[in-house]
């Protein structure tokens, strides 16, 4: 989660899948204390050193039989340089945001000289290593509907409108024009445009 100056951003969005994470995967109700992450992280206090500038916040959670357990880390954020992407093919399930990240590291180990991978799965593209995509075409974005993860600041773009989700064929890559990567980390509006003449393919 990104917290801007002491402040959790797309909030809601965090709620929301929080709450279906917990309903699905666990297959028990969501406990009261941790409905409302904004005022939870409130009411632990954030660390001084941590209320200012850009802050990653995770929120970490488990089940131990029927006790809900969690633990909140911070630390200060910096954004990783991303320029160039390869196609990987794979099928990882990270329906569910783990801690565990094997399968898709195994995968980022084939991006070569590349920064990042775009994972393909039955020739549809999905996600990149720690991002939702989005892709331009013809004045509108455009985001894989069938991603490995359903991420918060892609839910956002979609309830206001600004991304459309569609299949898109990793053969049809090259009739996009750019693409961005976005997470909660990295909000649209402060990323820049990959040309995809960028991306290669194995």
């Amino acid at each position: 989660m990104r917290i801007e100056n002491g402040i959790l951003q797309n909030a809601e969005f965090h709620n929301e899948r929080l709450a279906r994470t917990v309903k699905d995967y666990f297959r028990k109700p969501l406990p009261p204390e941790a409905s409302d992450l904004e005022s939870l992280l409130k009411t632990r206090g954030i660390p001084e050193e941590f209320q200012s500038g850009c802050v990653k916040c995770r929120f970490l959670y488990d089940f131990i039989e029927d006790d809900f357990s969690y633990r909140i880390e911070y630390a200060h954020y910096i954004r990783r340089e991303i320029n160039t992407l390869m196609l990987v093919e794979g099928s990882p399930d990270y329906r569910f945001k783990y801690t565990d990240r094997s399968a898709l590291d195994l995968l980022m180990a084939e991006k070569g000289s590349c920064d990042d991978v775009i994972i393909v799965k039955n020739g549809l593209l999905t996600d990149a290593w720690s991002s939702n995509i989005v892709l331009l075409k013809s004045g509108q974005w455009y985001t894989p509907a069938h991603p490995l993860l359903l991420g918060t600041a892609r839910a956002k773009l979609l309830s206001e409108g600004r991304i459309t989700e569609r299949d898109i064929e990793a053969a049809e890559i090259k009739t996009y024009e750019a693409l961005k990567l976005i997470n909660a980390m990295l909000p649209f509006g402060q990323q820049p445009l990959i040309p995809v003449s960028a991306v290669e393919s194995l």
